[in-house]
């Protein structure tokens, strides 16, 4: 029986060094064997908050940031309901503690006996941390997606494969930008780019639109006849093809390539 495979990106690996090794040490930086001995609750529930937090932002609120529309406004509330709930945890005021007969040990660093400081401190930790994490995890995963698009293909030439459009027999289409419908004729459109939940109608000489819609409810409006799709990110207009090579495509009034990924590169781009 073979066991399954985990792949484990550099990104994961910081997050387990961060949670498992960073936070815990960088805590000990203040009396938490004491706050531990006196306010075991407390302790308890700041550390399930920060471990929290940082599953959130690495979960959700990186990713939502980097979308549009609504999602990008939650994660603006996740953050702000974070700063609250951390100034709660802060100003919480622990009475009477028990006279501390637990042992301490030597510290290298000096120790902070403000537990509302250590608190924001751990928390302003979290947060650098998640977001650069997230970030670093994005930048990583749009590299791979951009070196998989333009690298030569590995194991052989893969089978020739029609490209994946569906007729629809129309010179415009209606789509929804901006909680408005809009009417927009099939001969301007440029290139169509996906971004994340949400897409990109390039246009020559017009606005770029923002549509919420995935590629393939795209691909169901657009003719194959005038349309092709070229990578798992875009599908471009004929009319518009300049040139192009078994990795990339020109189009005219555009100044930078598109990349042709390895699914779509033995597509036959014939009409342009």
């Amino acid at each position: 029986m073979k066991l399954p495979s985990f792949h484990i990106t550099p990104a994961q690996w910081l997050d387990l060094a961060f949670c498992l090794v960073a936070l815990p040490l960088l805590s000990l930086v203040y009396p938490v064997e004491r706050w531990a001995y006196n306010f075991p609750w407390y302790v308890a529930i700041v550390a399930v908050w920060l471990y929290g937090l940082y599953v959130t932002n690495r979960a959700v609120t990186v990713p939502w940031l980097f979308s549009a529309g609504r999602k990008r406004a939650w994660a603006i509330g996740v953050i702000v309901l974070s700063v609250v709930g951390t100034f709660v945890l802060a100003g919480i005021t622990l009475y009477d503690p028990r006279q501390n007969d637990y042992p301490t040990f030597e510290r290298i660093l000096p120790p902070v006996l403000q537990y509302g400081q250590a608190v924001w401190s751990l928390y302003m930790l979290v947060e650098a941390a998640s977001f650069g994490i997230g970030v670093f995890a994005r930048m990583s995963q749009q590299a791979t997606a951009a070196e998989g698009a333009t690298s030569p293909h590995e194991g052989g030439t893969p089978e020739p494969m029609m490209p994946e459009v569906v007729v629809a027999k129309q010179e415009v289409i209606t789509v929804r930008s901006q909680h408005r419908n809009v009417p927009v004729t099939l001969s301007t459109i440029l290139y169509v780019e996906a971004m994340d939940n949400y897409v990109r109608i390039h246009r020559l000489g017009l606005p770029t639109l923002t549509v919420q819609a995935s590629m393939n409810q795209m691909l169901t409006q657009l003719s194959s006849d005038d349309f092709v799709r070229i990578h798992r990110s875009y599908i471009v207009s004929r009319a518009h093809i300049e040139s192009y090579t078994s990795t990339t495509l020109r189009l005219r009034s555009l100044p930078t390539p598109l990349p042709i990924g390895r699914t779509y590169r033995h597509n036959p781009l014939v009409k342009c």
